[in-house]
């Protein structure tokens, strides 16, 4: 009888002891698959702060590039992008030369725009910050019925882009942002005036856009 509870222990001992094993591998599996979870959950919650993080930058490089270009007078901006009837666009980027005093005036207000722009840089390579200048025109001129003495009135319409490579979620990326300014820096809109204004135009008005 003696040997039998014996027995029937040591079975008993080695059932309780495989079961444990058991639970443990078990639960060692739900752990490693809990932390790779989480370790992805992390991984990409860091990317998307990360390009959070690069749009925040870039909006502020197109804020600063519309603030410079605001302290510029419009006709001269239209005027060096070709004037009417077909400005031409403005391109370039933070890190290599630049639209007059530009760069030098963004990057000293925010030197992430010319990291994110430089393509010696591992970031940069990837992300390429560039900016697009479109300045655009609006004229309208009309002849006073008791003088007959015509005059002009003109409005610029400029539009600045920064775009940029996406890091990990997406293709390319753009910003925008758009202002009017009255072309009264120079006093004329007649070309024979001012070479570099909008010009005449008709009723309504004539619009000399630029296109990217």
């Amino acid at each position: 009888m003696r040997d039998i509870m014996k027995m029937t222990k040591r079975i008993y001992e080695k059932n309780e002891s495989g079961m444990t094993l058991i639970e443990i591998l078990i639960a060692m599996t739900i752990l490693i698959v809990t932390l790779l979870v989480v370790v992805i959950a992390l991984s990409s919650g860091m990317e998307q702060l990360n390009e959070q993080r690069i749009k925040r930058t870039a909006a502020e490089c197109v804020r600063v590039v519309m603030e410079y270009m605001s302290t510029m007078p419009p006709d001269t901006v239209y005027g060096y992008a070709g004037g009417s009837p077909n400005p031409s666009v403005i391109t370039g980027n933070f890190a290599a030369g630049g639209f007059l005093q530009l760069n030098a005036f963004v990057n000293s207000i925010n030197p992430a725009c010319r990291d994110l722009s430089d393509i010696s840089k591992p970031l940069g390579s990837k992300v390429q910050l560039r900016y697009s200048i479109c300045p655009g025109c609006i004229s309208y001129t009309d002849i006073d019925p008791e003088s007959l003495i015509p005059w002009t009135t003109c409005m610029y319409n400029m539009e600045v882009m920064v775009s940029w490579n996406a890091v990990n979620f997406g293709g390319s990326k753009l910003i925008k942002y758009k202002k009017k300014f009255f072309g009264r820096s120079r006093g004329s809109c007649d070309p024979a005036v001012n070479p570099d204004g909008c010009g005449l135009g008709s009723i309504p008005y004539t619009e000399y856009a630029c296109t990217y």
